[in-house]
Parts: C-alpha cells; structure tokens; sequence
C-alpha cells in the first residue's frame, strides 16, 4: 500500500487517517448532542473529558502493545522495539478516564444525562475506529493470515499475499455505524452502546483467528484481544441487564 502522503516520510497516512477519525467524532458528537437537546454546559463538559479520554486512551493503547512487544522479546530474544498500538488498549483506557471523569468531576446535571452521552458517543467511536483502520491499510499494519484467495492483498511489511483484515474490519465497522443511525433515526438510542460492545466483541473473537500479526501467545487458550473481547461481551451483558431489564442508569438520580 502507500504509508506516505506523496511519498513524504513526515506525512504517515497512518496518522492521518486517525487524525481524520477524531475530527470526524468530534463533529459527529457535536451533531447528536444538538439534536438530542444536550445542554451547552452539559456538551462542552463532556467535550473537554472526551479528549481527555483520547489522549490517555492513546497513552494506554501504546503501553498495551509495549507489554506485548517486551513478552515477545523475552521468549524470542529478538531486538526490543518500542513501537504500535492497539486499539482495546485505547478503549479500556478511554473509557476508564470518561467514567472516572464523569464520577468524580461531573455534577448532578452531567450525571443523569451520562448514559445517553455514552450512547451517543458509541457512534463516535465506531467512525473513528472505521477511519483508523483505513489507517492500518495504508500503514501495512494489523495484516491477516497469508493467502492465495482472490480477496489477499500485498502489503510493504509483508512478502506473500496476505487477507486484509485491516479493510474487512473496516468494512464492519461501516455497516455497525449505519445500523447505529438506523437505531437514531427509529428514536432507540439507548441501544447503541449495548449494540456496539456485542456486535464488536463477537467480530473481534472471531477476525483474531485469521490475524496474521502476531498480538502475544503468552495467554491460554485464545490471544489477548480475544480474551479482551470475551470481557467487552460479559461487560455489554451486565449493562443490557441492568439498564434494560433492572432500569438502573448509570449515574442517574431521580
């Protein structure tokens, strides 16, 4: 593929396209909370904590794939490389930074309208990660197993024909979003979050089996991200229990 806008070192698509994602969240989350009457005071607070949660959810996704590279190194004796990301890194941090954020610095007004700000921030995600992907084509990155099937691409950071697993996520990730706007459209917002964590766990699970870069073997049974994806699904069952079926709302106080 093209790492390099114009062939210019300095111009990583990678990072472009992740650049491209978190403005495109950002207008997106600003479109929704208008449109679902979110206060100004109440919008520019979460605002301001979802950045928050963007850079620390970086600095968790860098120092997830740091642990995976150092356990590569120890059991193969290859070179340290202090390099990557990966994407369930970002979302545990992200997501820990904008609850801990909510519950310690967020007042009464901010609190009872969090579980809609989630929900609506769900599609948010969804964009910038279908964007981020992209990414990974152009970076050569996140590749799958090698293949001769029609479908295989050639990648600079591989020699054989490989699956792109970086576009079939993509792909989902494009299809999970329009069945979010459908859910808008149809006024069922408070599913969003509860559709995501299933629909992108079960994906994950599966898509790690035709992964051909290597994440860490150092876990029993399944990789990491599927261990981390068998967590975002026992997670999606205890909220849609609690929020649909119970009516508890995080936060929220009559």
């Amino acid at each position: 593929m093209y790492p390099y806008l114009f062939g210019n070192e300095n111009l990583e698509m990678y990072y472009i396209f992740i650049g491209i994602g978190i403005i495109s969240a950002f207008i997106i989350f600003r479109h929704l909370t208008s449109l679902f009457d979110i206060p100004t005071n109440i919008y520019n607070f979460y605002m301001k904590l979802g950045a928050v949660s963007i850079f620390l959810g970086f600095a968790f996704a860098i120092s997830f794939q740091q642990v995976y590279n150092y356990i590569h190194f120890i059991k193969s004796g290859e070179e340290f490389s202090f390099q990557g990301m990966t994407f369930f890194g970002g979302l545990i941090g992200g997501v820990l930074t904008f609850v801990l954020g909510t519950y310690f610095f967020g007042g009464r007004e901010h609190k009872n309208v969090f579980w809609k700000v989630c929900n609506l921030g769900a599609l948010s995600i969804v964009v910038a990660h279908f964007f981020g992907r992209i990414g990974c084509t152009f970076a050569g990155c996140c590749y799958g197993i090698e293949t001769d099937s029609i479908i295989g691409m050639y990648f600079h950071t591989v020699e054989n024909k490989v699956l792109p697993t970086q576009l079939m996520e993509a792909i989902f990730l494009l299809l999970v979003s329009i069945f979010m706007i459908i859910l808008l459209k149809k006024k069922k917002e408070k599913y969003l979050l509860i559709f995501y964590g299933f629909s992108y766990s079960i994906w994950r699970f599966i898509i790690e089996y035709y992964r051909g870069d290597e994440r860490g073997d150092f876990l029993p049974f399944f990789s990491p991200s599927q261990w981390q994806s068998i967590l975002l699904f026992i997670v999606s069952l205890i909220i849609t229990v609690s929020t649909i079926k119970y009516k508890r709302i995080p936060f929220k106080k009559d």
